[in-house]
C-alpha cells in the first residue's frame, strides 16, 4: 500500500502523537529527540515552496530518503537509488524521471498561468564505484604522467614499487573516474536542454554544486587508516572520502549561471556550500528567514570579494578551517582521536597540495585558528545521528557505497 502526503512533517508530527497516545514513550522521545532539531531549521524547498514556486525532486541514492527528511518542503520527491543493489542509479534514470516531473511542472494552467519551479536534481556521477564509459575512451585516455607522480609518493613510503598489476588498475580506475565526470557534464546538459525545450531559460538559475570530492591515490593515508603491513599502493594511499579533510576533497566546484549572473565571472576567494541558500533567494528576491546561515553571493558576483567567513569541515578524525583573513588553512584531529591524528597547518596559496606541515613553525598561527575553530563549532553546534540505529536497508546501501568499515 501506498500513502501520499503533502507534507512528510505533518506525517511525523501524526506518528509522534500516536506514539504518545499509545504510551510509547520511548519511542516517542526517541523520534522528538532526532527530527525536533531538524524541523526548527526550514530547507531550502520548504522556503521556496512558500515563496509559491512548485518544488520536485529526483535523486539517485538511496541513502537520501523520507527518514532522513530530505523530501521536506518537495510536493513531488522521487528517489530512484532503491533500484540497484549498489544503493545508487545511473543518472539516465535520474534524468528520464526528472524530464517528466519537468514536463508536468512546467504544462500552463488552462488559463495559461505557470507556477515558478524549484527544481533538484542528484546525480551519483562522479562517485565510486566508477563506471566506465567506453564512449568517452579515446576522449579521456588514461593520463600516465599523474600517474607516475603516484608511484613517486608511493616509493617515498615503502622505498620500493609494488609491480605492475597494481598500478595498472590503478590507471583504469583514474580513467574511469574522468569517464564519470564527463558523464555527469552530458547528464547536466540533457537536462538543462529539457529545461530549455518546455520552460524559459533566460529565466531560469542553475547551481551545480558537490560535497565532496576525492582522493585519487595522490596522498598518503594517515597511518591509523593504512592496512596493516600490506604495502600496496590501495593500502598506503589514500581514495575515496571520509577519512581526511584534504584540499582535494574539499574544494569543490560551485556553478551558477543565469539572470544576474555575469557570464565567466571566477570569484577567487573561497566561499562555501552553506552559501548557496541565501544566494539563491537573494537572486529570487525571497526574504531569507534570520536564522539562515551562509551569505549571499550576490556582493561577489558583481565583482567585490565575498563575505569573510571561515571555511569549516569535518570528517569523523579530523576537522579543519580555512582562515578568512589570510590562506592558512589548519586541520586537527576530533576529539578521542589526538593520538592517531597530528596538528597540520597548510598555506592554500603556496602549498595546494599540502605537502608541507607548517604547524610546528607558527605555533601562534595555529592558537589564533584552534581558537576560532572552536568559536565556529560552538557557534553551529550541529545535531548529530552518530548514535542512531540504522535499519538493515539503510547498512546495506552504505556498505555499497562504501560508508562503513571498521568504525561502523
Amino acid at each position: 500500500m501506498n500513502v501520499l502526503c503533502a507534507d512528510s512533517s505533518t506525517c511525523r508530527r501524526l506518528l509522534l502523537k500516536t506514539c504518545k497516545e499509545l504510551l510509547l514513550t520511548k519511542v516517542a522521545t526517541a523520534i522528538e529527540k532526532h527530527l525536533k532539531p531538524l524541523e526548527d531549521a526550514p530547507t531550502m524547498a520548504e522556503l521556496f515552496r512558500v515563496a509559491g514556486y512548485r518544488t520536485l525532486a529526483v535523486v539517485g541514492n538511496q541513502l537520501l530518503d523520507e527518514d532522513g527528511q530530505f523530501d521536506r518542503g518537495f510536493e513531488r520527491f522521487v528517489n530512484v537509488g532503491g533500484s540497484s543493489s549498489r544503493g545508487t542509479t545511473p543518472g539516465e534514470v535520474v534524468v528520464e524521471e526528472a524530464a517528466a516531473l519537468l514536463e508536468d511542472a512546467f504544462t500552463p494552467e488552462p488559463d495559461g498561468s505557470r507556477q515558478p519551479v524549484f527544481a533538484w536534481f542528484h546525480l551519483m556521477e562522479p562517485h565510486a564505484p566508477y563506471d566506465r564509459h567506453p564512449e568517452y575512451e579515446e576522449e579521456l585516455p588514461t593520463d600516465t604522467d599523474m600517474l607516475g607522480t603516484r608511484r613517486e609518493t608511493f616509493r617515498a613510503l615503502v622505498d620500493q614499487d609494488d609491480g605492475v598489476q597494481a598500478w595498472m588498475h590503478i590507471t583504469g580506475l583514474l580513467a574511469a573516474y574522468d569517464q564519470e565526470v564527463r558523464k555527469a557534464d552530458h547528464f547536466i546538459q540533457v537536462l538543462l536542454d529539457e529545461i530549455a525545450r518546455m520552460g524559459r531559460p533566460d529565466q531560469t538559475l542553475v547551481a551545480v554544486v558537490s560535497d565532496h570530492g576525492e582522493g585519487l591515490w595522490q596522498r598518503a593515508l594517515p597511518k591509523d587508516e593504512r592496512r596493516g603491513d600490506r604495502i600496496a599502493p590501495a593500502a598506503l594511499l589514500h581514495s575515496g572520502h571520509g577519512k581526511v579533510v584534504d584540499m582535494n576533497l574539499v574544494a569543490t566546484p560551485m556553478i551558477l549561471a543565469g539572470p544576474g549572473i555575469p557570464a565567466g565571472l571566477r570569484v577567487g576567494q573561497p566561499v562555501r556550500n552553506v552559501d548557496l541558500l541565501p544566494t539563491l533567494l537573494e537572486l529570487c528576491a525571497i526574504a531569507p528567514p534570520a536564522s539562515v546561515d551562509g551569505h549571499a553571493l550576490g556582493e561577489a558576483m558583481r565583482g567585490a570579494a565575498p563575505a569573510s567567513a571561515p571555511v569549516y569541515t569535518r570528517v569523523l578524525k579530523e576537522r579543519a578551517l580555512r582562515d578568512p583573513e589570510s590562506s592558512w588553512r589548519l586541520v586537527v584531529p576530533s576529539e578521542g582521536y589526538e593520538d592517531q591524528r597530528e596538528v597540520r597547518l597548510h598555506d592554500a596559496l603556496t602549498d595546494p597540495l599540502e605537502v608541507e606541515n607548517a604547524a610546528a613553525s607558527n605555533p601562534e598561527v595555529v592558537a589564533r585558528l584552534r581558537a576560532l575553530l572552536e568559536e565556529v563549532e560552538a557557534t553551529y553546534s550541529t545535531p548529530t545521528s552518530l548514535g542512531r540505529v540504522r535499519s538493515q536497508a539503510e547498512l546495506k546501501g552504505m556498505a555499497a557505497l562504501g560508508y562503513t568499515g571498521d568504525d561502523g
